[in-house]
């Protein structure tokens, strides 16, 4: 039986797309580390593999073993990892960095609050601004410009 590092809850097994890199992302149900506080977002060192022992996964990373009761898989192009790594659901920086196509103006996004908004920065011929942004369910966007 492996000694764990931790626990975590709502975990997305995330695939760096066009690469074999995968990384885990969820929160703390518990962690061997005081760093660590339950509920804090997580995320691990690349993944080394996953196996199923007795009724939990356990997820084994370059330097920890995890406990995960389950997984939610995604892929993700490797622009937006830095936003998931900052505490961005994997969910919602998606769908950021395929804005970030659709509309040439943004230049860049990071994670403002853990209240699910974004600062959108803004760069045109003319000025530059930043946008708050609320993402819903629905992944639509309501911007405030300041």
């Amino acid at each position: 039986m492996p000694i764990y590092t931790g626990q975590l809850r709502d975990v997305s097994l995330c695939k760096i797309e066009n690469t074999d890199i995968e990384f885990l992302f969820g929160y703390i149900v518990e962690h061997v580390s005081p760093r660590f506080n339950k509920d804090d977002w997580f995320a691990s060192s690349y993944l080394v593999k996953i196996e199923k022992i007795n009724d939990f996964l356990v997820a084994e990373t370059a330097n920890s073993i995890y406990r995960i009761p389950a997984f939610t898989l995604m892929t993700v192009p490797l622009e937006a990892l830095d936003n998931i790594r900052m505490g961005t659901p994997p969910e919602q920086a998606y769908v950021f960095f395929k804005a970030l196509f659709l509309n040439p103006c943004i230049s860049h996004f990071n994670r403002w609050s853990n209240c699910g908004f974004i600062v959108v920065h803004c760069k045109s011929i003319n000025c530059s601004t930043q946008m708050l942004l609320q993402v819903q369910d629905e992944g639509i966007f309501y911007a405030i410009a300041f």
